[in-house]
């Protein structure tokens, strides 16, 4: 053969393989996503942006052996071991999965010291502190603490203290374990708090009570309310404090709570971080969808969720809109993912989510599945470069920062922190070009 022939023959095998194998090449340079994925500018207003998380890969817990139809996801806890358990409010029972996300073993069957069956169906809480569960039994109004066979060895219910009226049942939803053993519980009918008990389970106190506004209004309303009947008091609305909805504790001992709102526009105190004082070292940072919540419809953010990473980022779940927003330790955006739907990456109805490193995990209680969400190339850029500030190590930072701005050259976060990083460097006149970008 000619070496023009030879030419000639490897041409047309190179077109031939470029024709035969074009989709894989594509696939590895870029994941598909299935929700809209953007960042906010100056003006908080939302625009178009690489992904910077995408679904890796999905646990479907019908295939641990429950009867279809009873099961309903509704909590998830990563343990200190690694191990993942998850709680079943439909069926009453506790999953234990291990550190590669295989099942281990059911917890179906709990009974108090001595003997007497215990039912958990309802159950939406659940931590593990020291080898032993503790379940916010809901319907029951009550909180469980079993070992791993279910035996309960300390049964909480509504303490006896003049702060909660004879209409209060205590319907716990959530619990964790803080500093000295003490024992967090929210319930969803109780506005002061989450209450604390000790580790025998004595109440101390409320923790985390959201501050009321006094206004002339509410000032007006309680004078009145002074001189109505007993029956005028029952008919009339009466303002309250905010209910807390869910909480997380970093390592650092912090208490990251989410609550209800009355109004989607209110974003600012959704999120705080509590120290043991329980003053919010936030100060009313603003967290969640800027533009719909400011146009105040229903449609905008309600957290249902926090959980606090490793390294201090931030993941919250958004039940209204059902995505979850990512924050950097010192609340600065990072990444929102997920959108209402049946498709893979999507929930329908997302209950709870647990961190494992970078990686995020989101419960849907309709669907009974375990998503789990990692950072793209785009996502894990921004946080290397965060982590690299966090150091002092500015020059591998601008490496990162320089590395996100390849795939978002718009990107606010990476010219913000390559300016931060020039300015610790003394080069102020490239500091200065990037803060007026």
């Amino acid at each position: 053969m000619s070496k023009l022939n030879r030419w000639v023959a490897r041409g047309l095998l190179v077109a031939l393989l470029c024709v035969c194998f074009p989709l894989g090449a594509a696939a590895s340079k870029s994941d598909f996503i299935p929700y809209n994925t953007y960042e906010y500018n100056a003006a908080d207003q939302s625009v178009e942006a690489p992904a910077g998380y995408t679904i890796r890969s999905v646990i479907y817990a019908q295939e641990f052996g429950v009867e279809p139809g009873s099961m309903t996801l509704s909590d998830i806890y990563r343990a200190d071991d690694g191990s993942i358990f998850l709680l079943d409010a439909g069926a009453g029972a506790v999953y234990i999965l291990d550190t590669e996300f295989r099942y281990q073993k059911t917890i179906c069957v709990f009974e108090d010291a001595q003997g007497n069956p215990l039912e958990i169906t309802g159950a939406q809480g659940l931590t593990v502190h020291d080898g032993r569960l503790y379940i916010a039994d809901t319907d029951h109004q009550r909180i469980l603490r079993t070992d791993f066979h279910g035996k309960a060895d300390l049964i909480i219910e509504k303490p006896d203290t003049p702060m909660l009226d004879a209409e209060t049942a205590c319907h716990f939803t959530k619990v964790l374990i803080g500093s000295q053993d003490r024992l967090y519980a929210i319930a969803s009918d109780v506005n002061m708090g989450a209450l604390v008990f000790d580790e025998d389970g004595r109440f101390l106190t409320f923790f985390g009570s959201a501050t009321v506004e006094t206004t002339t209004q509410v000032l007006l309303k309680f004078i009145r309310r002074q001189f109505m009947s007993e029956e005028q008091r029952k008919k009339d609305y009466q303002y309250t404090p905010v209910v807390l909805t869910n909480f997380d504790m970093d390592q650092d001992g912090f208490i990251y709570t989410v609550e209800k709102s009355s109004s989607y526009s209110d974003i600012q105190g959704k999120v705080r971080a509590l120290n043991a004082a329980g003053t919010d070292v936030f100060r009313s940072e603003e967290f969640g969808d800027l533009e719909w919540d400011r146009q105040d419809t229903n449609t905008g953010t309600q957290f249902i969720d926090v959980s606090v990473q490793d390294d201090g980022y931030i993941a919250l779940l958004d039940g209204t809109r059902k995505r979850v927003f990512l924050y950097t330790p010192d609340c600065g955006f990072l990444a929102a993912f997920g959108a209402s739907g049946e498709q893979k990456g999507n929930f329908v109805q997302p209950v709870a989510l647990e961190s494992i490193g970078e990686d995020v995990l989101v419960v849907d209680a309709a669907k009974n599945t375990i998503q789990i969400f990692t950072p793209t190339a785009y996502g894990r850029s921004l946080r290397q470069a965060a982590a690299c500030v966090k150091k002092g190590e500015y020059e591998t930072a601008l490496l990162h920062w320089e590395d996100a701005l390849t795939f978002n050259t718009n990107s606010r976060a990476a010219v913000i922190g390559m300016g931060v990083c020039y300015d610790y460097l003394g080069n102020y006149d490239a500091a200065l070009s990037c803060f007026k970008q």
